[in-house]
């Protein structure tokens, strides 16, 4: 795994290696997608929260959790911990997420299920403002602090971005 380094920030990046597991993704797509609903906050997305606030919790994807967990074991070294929740989210052209971040969470992270992707920004505002973005490409996954403020920028092309958001907390 890559670290990136924002001054006192870090964000690391993986990719899923057992791509095999993406098709139960494909699969729930094509039954559930009609389902999900628009969130309002500060974006425009659509989100698989309505349909379950835990989609990891799924049968169908816990080879996706195990994967996750392993990567996260890192981080949390000897401290139990857990994924709390996580959901798909699509963003169609123009869709965007604002500058936010997932304080209650020592670790978040995303995962990209889709080619052409907008970017994401991440910003470290102490001791200076100092912005990053990536260019996301399918099977990317990404895990920084929950405290790490991070956007989405709006879609430009008429291909929908999905992604596989995640937050643990120790238990």
């Amino acid at each position: 795994m890559k670290e990136i380094i924002l001054t006192k920030t870090s964000v690391y990046r993986d990719v899923l290696s057992h791509r095999h597991f993406f098709r139960n993704f494909e699969a729930f797509m094509k039954l559930n997608k009609p389902s999900f609903t628009e969130e309002s906050w500060d974006c425009y997305a659509q989100t698989s929260l309505n349909v379950t606030r835990n989609i990891l919790e799924l049968s169908e994807f816990r080879y996706i959790k195990e994967h996750l967990t392993i990567l996260f074991k890192k981080f949390y070294k000897e401290q139990p911990f857990m994924i709390s929740d996580s959901w798909i989210n699509i963003y169609n052209q123009h869709g965007f997420q604002e500058f936010h971040c997932h304080p209650a969470h020592p670790w978040a992270g995303v995962m990209y299920l889709t080619n052409d992707n907008s970017e994401i920004e991440f910003i470290n505002f102490y001791p200076k403002e100092i912005k990053m973005k990536i260019k996301p490409k399918k099977f990317d996954i990404f895990i920084f602090e929950g405290s790490t403020y991070h956007r989405v920028l709006p879609q430009k092309n008429t291909t929908e971005r999905l992604s596989l958001t995640f937050n643990t907390v120790k238990i």
